[in-house]
């Protein structure tokens, strides 16, 4: 790993615009995890079935998006996400309710559990203090509250009610990404930013065709980027500073042909810079500093400054540079190994 004494000596690269640059536990007492009410006429009213019912066709259906053994599990995000649908959620959807997606709101919840959501500092479910307002919304709901998850804190939907935004900063994420939010397929920006998330880039973020940014800097995520990353054409923007990401850049990356900003320093990703940047004509921003990347900058990179790109860091300074003769960059960090 490199140090991050650059931070202190060089301009912090986040600073840079990304859009330019850039419980209740329950005891097990059978397959069904949760201990339901016995069937009264009270019962039915609701849903026109009875909680049983209601529980067993809701487990049915969520068992689509997550695995039966995490959902019958309370100790998990999902077990705990399930039990909150079924026996909290003011809401309470009843199952095939066409004006509520039951999906999209179970997979909303498992991210707040998965990412220890009452920790967090604002519009946690579980404090009273009232939410902060963000830029987008001046009274944002609570998580895990009545209103629609469309409503709740750094959320935005689609006239259709389909989540296509999910933008949380600087509130103690923690925890980890679930792989359920690969099941928002009309999601268009992940943004998770500054907290202390743990564990990997799940591979299945291939399935969010539609995701054109996403940023995940300031955490403490590991291992290699998903290839399946790199099968997401419509992205225009990957901002990874500041993790423990390791592996290599895959030659694949060239298909990213509309990324626009791509920032990667302050990791621990390692061998050459692909030939295939050079295919990404519209970067204006790739910043590689402080990482293990050896080699050269690829000619097609340098040549893409009469395209757009006008701004690469590299770790091209020192009397030993990890990148050798870039005479396009336009910042040189030295290589502290």
């Amino acid at each position: 790993s490199t140090s991050h004494m650059s931070k202190q000596l060089y301009p912090n690269p986040s600073l840079l615009p990304s859009q330019k640059l850039t419980l209740v536990p329950s005891s097990f007492a059978s397959k069904t995890s949760f201990p339901s009410s016995p069937p009264s006429i009270e019962n039915k009213l609701k849903c026109n079935i009875t909680l049983e019912e209601r529980e067993e066709t809701v487990l049915n259906i969520l068992s689509s998006v997550s695995d039966p053994n995490l959902l019958n599990n309370i100790s998990t995000p999902q077990g705990k996400a399930f039990n909150w649908i079924i026996n909290q959620d003011e809401l309470h959807i009843c199952p095939n309710n066409l004006t509520h997606d039951l999906n999209q709101r179970y997979i909303m919840s498992v991210f707040y559990y998965s990412t220890v959501g009452d920790q967090w500092k604002n519009c946690s479910a579980n404090t009273t203090t009232p939410c902060s307002p963000n830029w987008r919304n001046s009274n944002p709901k609570r998580w895990l509250s009545e209103f629609s998850e469309c409503e709740w804190f750094g959320n935005k939907c689609n006239l259709s009610k389909k989540m296509i935004e999910l933008k949380i900063e600087d509130i103690n994420l923690s925890g980890t990404i679930p792989r359920e939010l690969a099941d928002l397929i009309d999601l268009e920006e992940l943004k998770l930013e500054r907290g202390s998330m743990s564990g990997t880039i799940p591979s299945s973020i291939g399935q969010l065709s539609n995701l054109r940014e996403i940023d995940l800097d300031y955490q403490n995520l590991v291992g290699s980027l998903p290839d399946e990353l790199f099968g997401l054409t419509k992205l225009t923007s990957i901002d990874l500073n500041d993790n423990a990401l390791t592996g290599t850049l895959p030659g694949v990356i060239g298909n990213l042909v509309n990324l626009v900003f791509l920032q990667l320093n302050h990791n621990k990703f390692h061998g050459p810079i692909p030939n295939t940047t050079g295919n990404l004509e519209e970067l204006e921003t790739f910043l590689l500093n402080d990482n293990e990347f050896t080699g050269t900058i690829p000619q097609g990179v340098c040549d893409n400054f009469a395209n757009r790109l006008f701004n690469l860091w590299a770790d091209c300074a020192g009397n030993n540079p990890e990148i050798k003769n870039c005479t396009c960059c336009t910042f040189c960090f030295p290589y502290q190994p």
